[in-house]
């Protein structure tokens, strides 16, 4: 299972990454055709190899993780914030912070819906480099 959460995160940033290529590939053949600025078509290629890095850095992270069997366990207190505060930001942010019991605090990634809005106790288990959540057991109390 651990695999499967880290794999659909990173087949998820790939996606985008092709829909962004498309794009700055229509707006490379318009900038071609219009002499006015034609001059400027060279910054869809440093707009592509950008979002190339953007996407490969994660993408290296997690396939290490997967390769090397990199995930830990914790018990932890969780906080992820309330959906209702995702849906009107600009950016729906999945990040979700957590505090390890000697008190320091990590932002990790949420890429599954159905990990819970609010804050928890429980254990986490996150992929050491990608800094993926792939599985949270609340405790029973909130």
């Amino acid at each position: 299972m651990n695999n499967s959460v880290v794999i659909s995160h990173i087949i998820s940033k790939w996606v985008i990454w092709v829909i962004v290529f498309i794009i700055l590939l229509a707006i490379f053949i318009v900038f071609s055709f219009v002499k006015s600025i034609r001059q400027y078509r060279w910054w869809t290629f440093v707009l592509l190899a950008l979002m190339t890095i953007h996407v490969s850095i994660p993408t290296i992270q997690g396939v290490m993780d997967i390769k090397n069997d990199s995930y830990i366990t914790e018990h932890v207190e969780y906080y992820r914030a309330d959906e209702s505060n995702t849906r009107n930001s600009l950016v729906a942010s999945d990040s979700i912070q957590i505090t390890l019991n000697d008190g320091s605090t990590l932002i990790l990634k949420g890429s599954q819906n159905d990990l819970p809005y609010g804050k928890y106790t429980g254990y986490v288990t996150y992929a050491k480099r990608s800094k993926i959540i792939v599985d949270f057991a609340p405790d029973n109390s909130p």
